[in-house]
């Protein structure tokens, strides 16, 4: 049976004992480090699978011991779960662009945490080489080309895309279900095609269920989304760039207030963010850059 080590890295001795016997009772060896220095060397000396991470410490930070381990070769893919007593948006998007797998606010719930931990894990690159994972990277292959080479493999497997919080699942090359950042169906593999970037894994064992129907072959849905996307592309190459950063952190506008924490974002991720259809979104979210009603953040 594969044992997988967990590094905890946190300032206060209490967060030790308590994350130290959750994971003790779940199976999972711990080692420990009181400092982001100290668990930068524990990382570079020891086998380490998963990294908790406390984001509050004194001379070096969480963000700070993300950074490094980025800027390493040999530690940017060992998944980082980070810990804090502040749930902020703001905190929770910079982690997330660090490199952060996931974020976990204080005090913990066991359960959950439990189940973060063996998420992140699934991720790595021990268990994907045991359990039948494949993992690349979509600046390599698009996901339309993963998407087309499912159905004409007539592949079951489920596509993880961790940076875009999306999956897309298969049943024998159809398409099975999918989701991203909590919308459903095709319009999710619309969403997971606009915000395309980092990572993929997918996994050949995965089960279908009866819960993952969406209706629609895996082709008609790349087919239906790409010229979507393509047909609005034109018509926001007046105005910005994808990439480009809007800003809205004081807006009173009821669709963009409940993202107010996440100001700035790059405007493909406003739209695929926004509630409703996305045809309709990225035309707002156009139309309201040449109106000014929505502004796009200034180089300083």
């Amino acid at each position: 049976m594969e044992t997988y080590t967990v590094l905890v890295t946190d300032d206060d001795e209490m967060n030790h004992e308590i994350l130290g016997e959750y994971l003790e009772m779940a199976g999972f060896p711990a080692l420990h480090a009181y400092c982001g220095v100290e668990g930068l060397q524990m990382l570079r000396t020891h086998t380490v699978d998963l990294v908790l991470l406390d984001i509050q410490m004194p001379n070096m930070d969480g963000f700070q011991v993300l950074e490094a381990m980025q800027a390493d070769h040999r530690l940017r893919d060992t998944p980082v779960i980070l810990l804090s007593a502040l749930d902020r948006n703001n905190l929770k998007v910079k982690g997330l662009e660090l490199g952060a797998m996931d974020y976990v606010v204080k005090p913990y719930d066991k359960v959950e945490l439990l189940a973060r931990v063996r998420a992140a894990l699934r991720r790595s690159s021990r268990y994907r080489k045991a359990d039948n994972l494949y993992a690349g990277k979509l600046a390599d292959i698009s996901l339309a080309e993963l998407v087309q080479t499912m159905e004409l493999g007539q592949k079951t497997a489920h596509i993880t895309l961790p940076e875009t919080f999306a999956d897309i699942f298969f049943e024998k090359g159809e398409l099975a279900g999918a989701s991203c950042l909590g919308f459903g169906g095709k319009d999710a593999v619309s969403r997971a095609l606009l915000l395309e970037r980092g990572k993929f894994y997918i996994d050949f064992d995965y089960q279908p269920t009866k819960s993952h129907s969406i209706g629609v072959s895996a082709q008609q849905a790349l087919m239906e989304s790409v010229a979507m996307i393509d047909e609005l592309l034109l018509k926001l190459d007046q105005v910005a760039t994808l990439d480009a950063l809007v800003e809205f952190g004081d807006t009173q506008d009821e669709r963009l207030k409940p993202l107010k924490g996440f100001s700035p974002l790059p405007l493909r991720e406003l739209a695929a963010r926004l509630p409703g259809n996305l045809r309709e979104n990225l035309d707002y979210v156009t139309d309201g850059i040449k109106n000014e009603t929505i502004q796009l953040k200034r180089d300083t």
